[in-house]
């Protein structure tokens, strides 16, 4: 450490070194005692001797990491020009800066007596003060409480905008923190000292006046701002910079610690822990912690832009607590809307503090919490009403949507519960139903009763024509005519054998029409054998008829037509056996398939049903294949059948265009092609529900007189629907005088102004 000694003398003689106190980056700090001065006489400048040395402090510009002393005379010289072309520069702003601090007349700014330049450096002479320093204080106590800490900055503040704001050239002192502030011990008063890193500026144009180093002297990096240690940052006036380090002393004070570098909160890698929460003075509030915060924000705007507004933040807090009460008061008044405003209110009057925010936060979710009762009991109240009128569906919707506002709700689980069972019962009623009704349907026309009827006497042997093979396949199918088919019977062997000993007799013909041919000529020669042999009686059963085993039947109203069961016992008798290789029923089946299958566009998907239902009952009975495939296509017409059915439901529930009409559509058709669709619009009508349910400006009186002319619109409405009711003049005129009747009464009425849209 290369110092000055003890009895070095000064300035021409003005000064001796008496104590060496401490060293820092930028300085070194000597105790010395003025032992004379000079003055103007007629002779010129004349030097006086002091009777009463007064001791001074002399602050010696020394920046520690370049400069080096000769010991023997003093001299300070830095061997790398660049950095001892800056220190010069650095020197000649203090000396030129002397005059302006020498004029700074504050009672808590230290008065410079002296400046002067000597050993290539500068020196200032301060007044000595018997006094301790902030830093001292700290490191012998901690930490200061609340009211010696905010006494102390008080004082500091006002100097700092005496020096910003009350002089020619407004100067930034740039050096602020607590080894720079000292406590007179003989009444207790803050002292800002050292302007050795002061800069001066115009007060019009706010520029710099001073010389500027890219030496940066006086920053201390836990009570400056990281923008600091960038000269060009410094050439305007820019109060943040002193603003920042009274509030980085003032955090110090409170906690007993240093602020975090504001280039590590900039950054995201440190936070400002409020003060309150080191837990030295509990009378630390959350209203100081943002004082303090604000003060020493990263970045510069959201700094204090003055002293002024510094102090003026810190006087407010008795203020900002009556505050806080009548805001408590009013949350427990219920004034919500009033202790809004009072929120808000004091957050631009003081700050955004932990109790303001914290208070808006719970009075939102207090607010938040009442819509949410509200709703559910709107929504509870529509699914109970909906459950009483046994809309099961719909009432399932609306406690679903009450359930997400209060999921730990059980009296929802208890209301879907019971929704779903009573859907359950009514699904199951009508499965039954149905299943009744089929079964009744067999019982009455199924295959064991078709068994039983009498079988007429077989017809006498006699020469008959033979019809040809294509008359015989374009035959209609009348129910009238009856086709002799073979039966199956347990006849005795000897007959059997007589059989086999006809069907012999009959040529085989691998042609179409010499198949059919031979079928009819066997078919009659075994009725006349069987008949001779006294087999058939007149009360037997007469041959079925293949159309009364399949029991086929369309039903009138157009609904879906699902194909009978058809059974066929070891006893029935078919039209065609598939195991007679001698009848190609193959063929004609595939010819009439392939007729009805092309014709299918050209007519309804009932009568396409009705002809493939009727070709159905002229096939075997063990014909899986072709009766599946028969059966694929009575599936798809009929699904057809449904789409259109499907399809004349949804355009009836558009033109009703109510919640119910589209409710019963869904419930009707679960998987619809316009299910979504439907929910959509449900959607739509609950949210216009629920913001006519909001709606607070509608007096009881108007909604009911609106709902009375609504009511009698949709009434007229429902006869013939919109379209009706648009094609007769009358309606439309009525409907619309009182659809617009019921809006002045409801300007916002969407149900009113749907129907008025669809009228018109």
């Amino acid at each position: 450490m290369s110092i000055l000694k003890d009895g070095t003398i000064l300035n021409r003689n003005q000064y001796k070194i008496t104590k060496f106190i401490a060293q820092g980056g930028f300085g070194i700090t000597y105790l010395a005692e003025e032992i004379g001065y000079f003055k103007q006489s007629g002779f010129g400048e004349e030097f006086v001797e002091a009777r009463n040395p007064e001791t001074v402090v002399i602050k010696e510009l020394y920046y520690n990491d370049y400069c080096n002393r000769d010991e023997q005379t003093g001299l300070i010289s830095i061997s790398n020009v660049d950095k001892k072309t800056e220190f010069q520069k650095l020197v000649k702003n203090q000396i030129d800066e002397g005059k302006t601090i020498r004029g700074l007349k504050h009672r808590n700014i230290v008065r410079t007596r002296d400046i002067f330049h000597e050993n290539e450096t500068a020196y200032m002479v301060m007044d000595y003060i018997d006094s301790t320093d902030l830093e001292e204080m700290l490191k012998e106590k901690g930490f200061l409480d609340k009211e010696t800490a905010l006494k102390y900055i008080f004082q500091i503040l006002d100097a700092v905008d005496y020096i910003h704001t009350k002089i020619d050239k407004k100067i930034l002192h740039l050096d602020i923190s607590p080894s720079n502030v000292l406590i007179d011990k003989s009444n207790d008063n803050a002292i800002l000292i050292d302007f050795g890193s002061a800069l001066s500026y115009d007060n019009v144009q706010n520029n710099i006046t001073s010389t500027t180093s890219q030496i940066v002297t006086g920053r201390k990096k836990h009570y400056s701002p990281n923008e600091q240690g960038d000269i060009d940052n410094l050439k305007s006036f820019d109060a943040t910079f002193d603003t920042y380090a009274v509030g980085a002393t003032l955090f110090h004070l409170l906690t007993g610690e240093k602020p975090p570098l504001s280039s590590m909160v900039s950054t995201g890698r440190e936070k400002i822990i409020p003060p309150s929460e080191f837990k030295k003075d509990a009378s630390v509030t959350d209203y100081l912690d943002a004082v303090v915060i604000k003060s020493i924000a990263p970045f510069y705007n959201e700094r204090y832009s003055s002293a002024e507004e510094f102090e003026k933040d810190l006087k407010k807090e008795n203020d900002y607590q009556i505050q806080i009460s009548k805001i408590n008061q009013l949350i427990a008044d219920k004034n919500v809307h009033e202790a809004f405003n009072k929120i808000k209110s004091a957050q631009q009057e003081f700050l955004k503090t932990s109790t303001l925010l914290k208070l808006e936060d719970d009075l939102k979710k207090e607010v938040e919490l009442e819509r949410k009762n509200k709703e559910y009991n709107i929504l509870f109240k529509k699914g109970s009403d909906m459950a009483s009128a046994e809309e099961f569906e719909m009432a399932i919707d609306y406690f679903s949507s009450a359930k997400e506002l209060f999921p730990e709700k059980t009296e929802v689980d208890e209301k879907i519960k019971f929704c779903q069972e009573k859907i359950n019962l009514k699904l199951e009623e009508k499965r039954q139903a149905e299943a009744a009704a089929t079964q009744s349907l067999i019982d009455e026309k199924g295959e064991t009763e078709l068994l039983s009827t009498p079988i007429p006497p077989a017809p006498k042997p006699e020469v008959i024509g033979m019809p040809e093979a294509t008359q015989l396949l374009e035959t209609p199918k009348n129910p009238e005519v009856k086709r002799e088919e073979p039966v199956k019977v347990g006849t005795p062997k000897v007959e059997t054998q007589k059989q086999e000993e006809i069907s012999a007799m009959i040529p085989k013909k691998k042609s179409k029409n010499g198949v059919i041919v031979a079928a009819v000529v066997g078919l009659v020669a075994i009725g006349g054998i069987l008949y001779a042999m006294g087999i058939f009686s007149g009360n037997q059963n007469e041959v079925l008829n293949n159309n009364h085993i399949a029991n086929d039947t369309i039903a009138d109203n157009s609904e879906i037509i699902a194909e009978m069961p058809i059974e066929v016992t070891a006893d029935s008798t078919v039209a065609l056996n598939s195991t007679n290789p001698s009848v190609d029923w193959k063929s004609e089946f595939n010819d009439k398939f392939d007729d009805i299958l092309n014709n299918e566009d050209a007519q309804s998907a009932a009568q396409s049903i009705t002809q493939y239902k009727s070709l159905l009952s002229t096939i075997p009975a063990d014909a899986a294949s072709e009766r599946t495939k028969i059966k694929k296509r009575i599936d798809g017409l009929n699904k057809t059948i449904s789409s259109e059915k499907e399809t004349t439901d949804w355009n009836t529930a558009k033109k009703t265009n109510t919640e119910k009409s589209y409710q019963n559509y869904i419930n009707k058709y679960p998987g619809g092609k316009y299910v979504s669709d439907a929910r959509n619009k449900i959607a739509d009508f609950k949210k216009d529900t629920k913001k006519e349910d909001n709606k607070n400006k509608i007096s009881d009186a108007d909604m009911a007189q609106y709902n009375k002319d609504l009511n009698w619109a949709k009434n007229m409405v429902s006869v013939d629907g919109c379209e009706g009711c648009k094609a007769n003049s009358t309606c439309q005129s009525q409907v619309s005088a009182k659809l617009k009747n019921a809006l002045k009464y409801n300007p916002n009425g969407t149900e009113a102004k749907n129907l008025l849209n669809c009228v018109q």
